[in-house]
């Protein structure tokens, strides 16, 4: 059995043609549970399977924001500016909707 989704994409008024609209709750729940995620990694034992565990959350939940972004290496400049301490949901949403590929880093 194969299952279709399609997601609406963004209108031609938009530089970014290619990424699907992403509405500002979902973005801002899937950062939510990133940050928390990755915090709770922090305070865990490092090398622990608690620590593990929360990091590979973390990850998981920012490549998915990577995948409905449709940029590549948007889950590496927000794993950057999380690893640089910033935990600021707007913050990050920002970081993530600007973010056009490498060059625009």
């Amino acid at each position: 059995m194969t299952v279709v989704i399609s997601f609406p994409t963004k209108t031609a008024a938009t530089p970014r043609t290619s990424a699907y609209e992403v509405t500002d709750e979902v973005l801002h729940e899937l950062l939510r549970k990133a940050v928390v995620a990755y915090r709770a990694g922090e305070a865990r034992t490092p090398g622990s399977l608690a620590h593990r565990h929360h990091f590979a959350v973390s990850v998981a939940l920012l490549d998915a924001i990577q995948v409905i972004m449709g940029f590549g290496g948007v889950a590496q400049e927000l794993e950057r500016c999380l690893g640089s301490g910033i935990t600021d949901i707007r913050a990050l949403a920002r970081v993530a909707r600007a973010y056009n590929g490498p060059e625009s880093a």
